[in-house]
């Protein structure tokens, strides 16, 4: 039996455990399709051009879609080819609950949203969530 999101009732319980960060990397996530609209990995690659100035920090983005070559060009671009990492969408729930687990923050960058699996995935984990300033995400 599968439920409406995805997730077996079956599935078990895991929780993220905050790392300390000290002498590590910051390691942020964004799970969601790299369209011409809506979702805005192009911000959050040039906010972490400046970021990466004073910090250690990693980012993952996971997702396929039709910005996602120009977004790895401007990476490339950048020259940060090795403070980010690109994935598919995952065929398993547990791949990418491991990617969540492993991970400090999700950031949800986008011009509008409702509420998305993975923010609500990431809250059920137990991982920090940081979204953008749009409704509902901002009530």
């Amino acid at each position: 039996m599968t439920l409406d999101i995805g997730v077996s009732p079956s599935a078990q319980k895991v929780k993220w455990t905050r790392r300390s960060l000290s002498g590590n990397r910051l390691n942020i996530v964004m799970v969601g399709r790299f369209s011409d609209y809506q979702k805005r990995q192009d911000l959050l690659v040039e906010a972490l051009a400046i970021i990466l100035k004073g910090y250690r920090v990693h980012l993952t983005f996971i997702g396929d879609g039709m910005k996602k070559e120009a977004i790895q060009s401007r990476v490339n671009d950048l020259g940060m080819d090795e403070c980010i990492t690109f994935l598919p969408f995952f065929n398993k729930q547990q791949e990418l609950w491991q990617v969540l687990l492993n991970s400090d923050l999700l950031v949800h960058a986008c011009d509008y949203e409702g509420l998305c699996k993975s923010i609500i995935e990431s809250m059920a984990l137990g991982l920090p969530v940081l979204v953008s300033d749009v409704t509902p995400l901002n009530r």
